[in-house]
């Protein structure tokens, strides 16, 4: 793979994103690190495949580098917030977003005494899940580095 790029590494019911710099390397924000660390792309991915999302310019490699070092954070700074925030100035996980308006949808589905609630709540969790299921299985051509 040549040029900067838009990475991710699927890890069963999450995937891990990072950009690529073009010449081996990944920058993510790493759980296990702590922090938006610039690893070989073999350690990015623990073995797994790489898989490219999309080509993004110097700048955006440049963004994430001037990052390193910033903590990781689950619901605020994580590795898909991280790539959105370096490729488009605005740090948003749709992963984050999914899995919350699951959670919420759940909860108003025990919790609700009132059926209209309830109803509304399944409907709201079976697109989430049906969200995750989508972004998990989109179409992203498969990157050997």
């Amino acid at each position: 793979m040549q040029g900067s790029s838009i990475v991710k590494v699927g890890f069963g019911l999450y995937d891990h994103f990072g950009i690529y710099d073009g010449n081996g390397y990944v920058v993510h924000n790493s759980k296990k690190r702590g922090m938006v660390v610039r690893e070989p792309a073999i350690l990015f991915s623990e073995g797994k495949q790489i898989r490219k999302v999309s080509d993004v310019s110097h700048v955006v490699t440049q963004e994430a580098l001037s990052l390193l070092g910033m903590p990781y954070n689950l619901l605020f700074s994580n590795c898909e917030q991280f790539v959105t925030r370096c490729s488009t100035g605005k740090s948003y996980s749709l992963q984050v977003a999914n899995i919350t308006a699951g959670v919420l949808a759940l909860a108003s589905v025990v919790y609700s005494k009132n059926p209209q609630i309830k109803s509304f709540s399944v409907l709201l969790l079976i697109a989430a899940i049906g969200n995750l299921i989508s972004e998990k299985f989109s179409s992203t051509s498969g990157v050997s580095i």
